[in-house]
């Protein structure tokens, strides 16, 4: 829901950020090392990067295995401080957003109250079909 949040127009994260989920596919997420623990970000270039380095130079990140921050190679906090301070720059090529996989289906920028009243909304039908997928005749 962060990532379906995040996509509001009220919400105060980049615009570069909303623009970005709204442009992601089904498969346009990847996981890599973040600050404080595995995170998923929006697939880019700057992201397959850090992929890419979390592989090379943290690889225990995907075996459940935290960062030993006393032995993590400093070139990798250099460059995840490099990447997220893209962000407040707006600079869309070097910025490394975060998104969960339902980014892929995103499609618009609501306001938060009418995300909440389409979620109530879809809820209310799932719960309303539910006696017609259980009674049988």
């Amino acid at each position: 829901m962060g990532t379906r949040f995040l996509a509001t127009r009220e919400s105060d994260f980049m615009q570069i950020w909303k623009d970005r989920i709204l442009k992601s596919g089904d498969r346009d997420t990847l996981v890599a090392r973040g600050l404080v623990g595995p995170a998923r970000y929006l697939r880019k270039e700057a992201s397959r990067e850090h992929t890419g380095i979390t592989v090379s130079k943290a690889p225990g990140l995907y075996l459940g295995q935290p960062d030993d921050m006393m032995t993590l190679d400093p070139e990798v906090l250099r460059i995840e401080m490099e990447v997220f301070a893209a962000i407040f720059a707006a600079d869309e090529k070097k910025a490394l957003m975060a998104g969960g996989e339902v980014a892929g289906r995103i499609e618009d920028l609501p306001t938060v109250g009418e995300l909440v009243d389409r979620i109530m909304w879809e809820a209310e039908e799932v719960i309303r079909s539910l006696p017609q997928r259980f009674i049988k005749d």
